[in-house]
């Protein structure tokens, strides 16, 4: 998850990083490096428990 100036954004919604995306990306298909380059929001269940960590 990337870490914006104020904690969470305006919408309320909080976006991660996909995995597998940090290295070896020469040996992964450009396909799947395209797919794992976007961000996604994270799901309902962990934004909970992620808010209550950031106490917000």
């Amino acid at each position: 998850m990337r870490r914006s100036g104020s904690g969470l954004p305006a919408t309320g919604k909080l976006k991660r990083r996909r995995a597998s995306r940090a290295h070896y990306n020469e040996w992964k298909s450009s396909t799947l490096t395209r797919r794992l380059k976007n961000d996604v929001v994270v799901s309902d269940a962990d934004s909970k428990k992620i808010k209550k960590l950031l106490a917000k």
